[in-house]
């Protein structure tokens, strides 16, 4: 399912039939303090872009979540983690997507939610970019908290090859785990040594065939190792920010089924636009369609979301409809009860 709205209303309708049923949710939340939801959009093929702007749903989302600086956004991201938790099933993880301005923040927010106990790892993904040379070492990673809802959660280790100088100590040994050159190998027996929590994995750009062109979007390659990590073939994985759909892709792929959240349009569109891609390449290799339902707000969940949203900026709701449609306000005039 592919639900278009605000997650905590989304994942609040979803208790119902999806309480303590899911077995991975990972999030990208936003974490970079200031950002907003404008985007660069290429037209066409000649590299031309358009800037986005943002909806009047996502201009209300920015407020909420940042309108107040650090409190708002604490608040935002607890009512979230703890409907996320009461979706996971017993055996199931969740991975926290933050950088250094944030992590912090949910790092003590995840432990008040799933408990200090639950804390599994805090993964650093790496990623190599030309930085400028200043007064302090270029920021290069960012970091990935995986707790879980208790201690008796999936996991299938992963292995990486092993090193020169432990095949120069120990030869060409087998050990047992799977093949470290195919993630997805049921070999019992094969060199390797157990992945470590620190993920070299290029980004997503240039002429990257992944690229989407979404700013914020994460290589496939970080979602294979998770969604491989902590789930089995047919479960369920949920990203309730899913931004350009690189955890549903992923998860697509990969056989597991799948639910994903975002309040922006133009993500929900990237998102359906590439999953149908996915459905392409997996029937050009003889798997069969697989097809997946999209959703929005309800018209009632709407009027309610933007009426306790709204609450007292009517005036400014007010303004920026007239601006997007470049209208005027009219003075003096007469309504049709006054006539």
């Amino acid at each position: 399912m592919l639900i278009w709205g605000d997650n905590k209303l989304v994942m609040a309708s979803l208790l119902k039939d999806f309480k303590g049923k899911i077995d991975l949710i990972y999030i990208d939340p936003p974490f970079d303090v200031g950002a907003d939801f404008t985007m660069q959009i290429q037209l066409g093929e000649e590299g031309e872009t358009l800037e986005k702007e943002q909806s009047i749903l996502e201009a209300v989302a920015y407020r909420d979540t940042w309108g107040k600086g650090t409190d708002s956004y604490l608040h935002f991201m607890y009512e979230r983690l703890s409907l996320m938790r009461e979706l996971l099933k017993e055996t199931g993880s969740v991975y926290v997507h933050c950088d250094w301005h944030v992590a912090h923040l949910l790092r003590s927010l995840l432990n008040e939610v799933f408990d200090k106990d639950n804390f599994r790892n805090e993964v650093i993904w790496f990623y190599r970019k030309f930085a400028r040379v200043s007064n302090q070492f270029p920021k290069s990673h960012d970091n990935i908290f995986f707790y879980t809802k208790n201690g008796n959660n999936t996991f299938n280790p992963q292995y990486v090859p092993l090193s020169e100088s432990t095949l120069k100590r120990w030869g060409n040994k087998k050990r047992g785990g799977k093949d470290p050159y195919n993630r997805y190998a049921t070999d019992e027996e094969s060199e390797g040594a157990a992945m470590p929590d620190v993920w070299d994995i290029p980004l997503p750009i240039g002429a990257n065939p992944q690229n989407t062109g979404f700013q914020t979007q994460k290589p496939e390659g970080l979602l294979e190792k998770i969604i491989y990590g902590c789930s089995n073939n047919g479960d369920l994985v949920a990203d309730i920010f899913c931004g350009s759909g690189t955890t549903l892709a992923v998860a697509e792929q990969m056989g597991r089924r799948w639910i994903g959240v975002d309040l922006g349009r133009y993500a929900i569109h990237t998102t359906r636009k590439r999953l149908i891609q996915v459905q392409r390449k997996l029937y050009s290799k003889g798997e069969p369609y697989r097809s997946f339902d999209i959703y929005n707000l309800g018209r009632y969940e709407r009027q309610w979301w933007q009426k306790e949203s709204l609450a007292g900026a009517d005036e400014e709701h007010r303004n920026v409809v007239l601006a997007f449609y470049r209208a005027e306000k009219l003075t003096g005039a007469v309504s049709p009860v006054q006539a």
